[in-house]
């Protein structure tokens, strides 16, 4: 799924809008384009993986990681690490190495002897390393750096995203019925996923989401991925109901819903989600304005934006 908020700003008017409230995350690096432009975010995410790499990249305004951080990594573990009760070691996948395993745990391990800025920091360097090798074919060679060396550069890459915008970044964790009907805020901005089942590839989210919560079975990382993220989404089955996105819109002065499909053509997106959200907000938000775009010709592909106001 795409987002431009380039096309949120062209069609909505960022100068108008002080504050964002996203009841689901977004990428971390669109979630910075509005930071850098000195909004108010209010971010929440139920998934506890999640929860670090917002702290740490978004909601942290000036600490970065440190150069004692740094050196206790460097002299705590040799080049060639050797853990017999390294629980990842179970992981049914040849996606990673046993020596890059054994640097997954080191590296878990080291995050409770860390404070929690510290700690945030380098889980969101460590999802960093795992997306890295993720991306070299199986079994074959993955590049000429060391795991400590790969960790270090995403490490002073991150240093380099801190920065204090002058106007606070709040991250939230909260399942969907727990999230307050009080928060206020300029637009109430929510991204749609289309979820039919657990995904069946170990993506990055996964190993990052078992990694951090040590969990050994990276099926069961896969189903609590799911579990969390239907309670966004929307089906091609059935009909879908978001008078409970309504609810959860709080205070907001507006509200704007995006997403990207595949195969289905606008008219449907317009009569199974575009319909059901307008009759959802039409108490609050009568005025809406949709608009839709290509984004591949041959994949039939869409993005699609929302927007919903007062009159």
């Amino acid at each position: 799924m795409r987002f431009q908020p380039s096309w949120l700003e062209e069609k909505c008017g960022l100068s108008k809008i002080e504050s964002i409230f996203f009841p689901i995350s977004i990428k971390s690096e669109s979630l910075m384009w509005f930071k850098k432009r000195g909004v108010k975010l209010f971010i929440n995410d139920p998934l506890p993986s999640k929860i670090p790499l917002l702290k740490g990249l978004l909601e942290n305004q000036k600490e970065l990681f440190l150069d004692e951080s740094r050196k206790y990594l460097a002299n705590h573990v040799n080049k060639n690490p050797d853990f017999p009760q390294n629980p990842f070691k179970s992981w049914q996948t040849d996606l990673f190495s046993p020596l890059q395993l054994d640097f997954l745990y080191f590296w878990r391990e080291t995050t409770f002897a860390l404070g929690e800025t510290q700690r945030n920091l380098l889980a969101a360097a460590v999802k960093e390393v795992i997306s890295y090798w993720l991306s070299f074919p199986s079994k074959t060679p993955r590049g000429t750096l060391s795991p400590s060396e790969i960790l270090d550069y995403f490490i002073l890459r991150n240093n380099q995203m801190i920065f204090n915008s002058g106007e606070k970044v709040y991250v939230l964790q909260h399942a969907f019925p727990e999230i307050s009907e009080e928060v206020e805020s300029s637009l109430y901005l929510v991204s749609l996923r289309e979820v039919s089942s657990p995904d069946e590839k170990l993506t990055s989210e996964v190993l990052f989401h078992a990694w951090w919560l040590g969990n050994t079975d990276l099926n069961k990382a896969k189903t609590e991925i799911y579990n969390f993220a239907r309670e966004w989404g929307y089906s091609w089955q059935g009909v879908n109901d978001f008078s409970q996105y309504a609810k959860k819109s709080g205070k907001s002065e507006a509200a704007a819903f995006f997403w990207s499909s595949e195969g289905v053509p606008p008219k449907l997106n317009e009569e199974m989600i575009i319909y059901p959200i307008k009759k959802a907000f039409l108490h609050k938000f009568p005025k809406s304005s949709q608009y839709f775009k290509m984004a591949d010709r041959k994949k039939e592909e869409y993005d699609f934006l929302l927007i919903l106001q007062k009159n």
